[in-house]
């Protein structure tokens, strides 16, 4: 499927990403630094207190998939335009949910890549590649793609390809 629409399609997700974080409410009822990801059961819970947050790959813990912020809808949709992008670097599969925590959207992307992007402006903050052998790729069942990140206590998670779990800092990786 991708190879048919192109590297355009593996951008949506951060697309769409970018598009929620753009209708974020003004005040948020608490500040993190950027990064933090500061996710705990008790803040995963309350995540209706933050809208403008997406924790985890359903975003609530009943993994609702679904998000309550109304700024953007379907009279006003039309005029949605690209805020910025980011490049995969990759012409594989994604299959990945991004996860937006403390103004951070975390991705992977194929082999188990990582990457870290200011959720309003775009900017690159790191990016973490497991070196996953590629030799995996033969004995994978479904291509090399990944799932997606967990974000708790300041760690980035990842289930890599070759089997690892990986913690990373959710400020520098």
């Amino acid at each position: 499927m991708f190879e048919r629409l192109g590297r355009r399609a593996v951008t949506l997700p951060l697309i769409l990403a970018a598009a929620i974080l753009c209708a974020l409410p003004a005040g948020s009822a608490t500040v993190r630094p950027l990064g933090a990801a500061a996710v705990n059961n008790g803040r995963q819970i309350a995540a209706d207190a933050e809208p403008g947050t997406w924790m985890s790959a359903g975003r609530t813990y009943d993994e609702q998939r679904y998000s309550p912020l109304t700024k953007i809808n379907a009279s006003n949709i039309k005029d949605l335009d690209l805020a910025w992008y980011g490049d995969v670097d990759t012409e594989r599969g994604q299959e990945a949910t991004p996860v937006v925590v403390d103004g951070v959207l975390y991705i992977t992307s194929a082999w188990s890549m990582v990457k870290a992007y200011n959720a309003k402006t775009g900017e690159k903050l790191w990016s973490y590649d497991p070196k996953v052998d590629r030799a995996n790729g033969q004995i994978a069942c479904c291509d090399v793609v990944n799932r997606g990140v967990a974000a708790w206590n300041g760690k980035i998670y990842l289930g890599a390809l070759d089997g690892r779990l990986i913690a990373l800092n959710g400020k520098t990786g």
